[in-house]
């Protein structure tokens, strides 16, 4: 039930945490908990999971009122919503009260839900990642952007000139056409991904391979790369040896996200024929 893990072993948790996350189990079975921090020489954090999910977290902590300190139930969720104060954070004296919070909140998302928290998740990652290749061929263009403006200007007049070397040279710079290139397939990548062609995958907490298919917003719990589609094995082999955020055309790309309170290393796999890498 409880998992103090390697770090943890030998500490204690405090008794009202302890019997908190009792009751929660006890009602809950389908729950985790990982000690994750300690105050006091005891235990006073438990993230909480559901499979590979994380709910968010209980606590037993310390909070200063008007006159004294004083030890309060610490219950975060993101399904809690409030405008004041820590946004995702309930606090209760009663070990009563945080069953009751702790037990409305922590539900696992649904299938649909969870597919569309990881691909919008994603989809910010892969818009940062076109942006920057963006912004790196314009970086590269700023300093000739005259002199192109200026020879095209001339050819409009009907008085071409000669196009300045510096031009020349950059253009034919290997640098400049691998900025380019980059951009070209970081955009391509992002149009497939955007109109949700292929799947998402990546390896959750038990080393199994989660696959999440786009078009039809269903999970799929695999055992290994092996019981992928022949196309998708040869893509996802690919993007295991490449650098993150490294998009590969008629691939896809592989990036650490941030998915609400947990970062995964997904990989987006377009789909399609198969790759031949030979």
């Amino acid at each position: 039930m409880i998992h103090m893990g390697e770090k943890f072993k030998d500490t204690e948790i405090f008794p009202e945490l302890n019997a908190l996350a009792k009751q929660l189990f006890a009602a809950m079975p389908n729950l985790e908990f990982h000690a994750t921090s300690a105050r006091h020489s005891k235990v006073g954090t438990l993230e909480v999971f559901s499979g590979d999910q994380k709910l968010g977290s209980i606590g037993w902590h310390e909070f200063y009122t008007k006159r004294e300190y004083v030890f309060m139930y610490r219950i975060y969720s993101r399904k809690i919503r409030k405008y004041r104060g820590d946004a995702h954070v309930k606090k209760t004296s009663s070990l009563k009260s945080a069953f009751k919070i702790a037990k409305e909140v922590f539900v696992k998302d649904d299938t649909p839900t969870l597919v569309g928290k990881v691909y919008e998740a994603m989809r910010r990652e892969i818009d940062s990642m076109v942006h920057y290749a963006g912004n790196d061929v314009a970086t590269r263009c700023r300093p000739l952007y005259q002199l192109a403006f200026d020879y095209t200007l001339s050819v409009i007049e009907g008085d071409p000139q000669p196009i300045d070397s510096r031009l020349l040279q950059e253009v034919r710079n290997p640098k400049f056409e691998e900025s380019r290139n980059t951009h070209r397939i970081a955009k391509l990548v992002g149009g497939r991904f955007s109109s949700r062609e292929g799947v998402i995958a990546y390896l959750d907490r038990e080393d199994k391979l989660t696959v999440m298919d786009l078009q039809l917003n269903t999970i799929s719990k695999l055992e290994s790369t092996y019981d992928l589609p022949k196309n998708y094995q040869e893509k996802f082999t690919i993007l295991k040896v490449m650098e993150d955020s490294q998009p590969i055309e008629g691939t896809g790309v592989k990036m650490r996200v941030h998915v609400e309170d947990v970062q995964i290393q997904l990989y987006y796999l377009i789909s399609g024929d198969t790759i031949v890498t030979h």
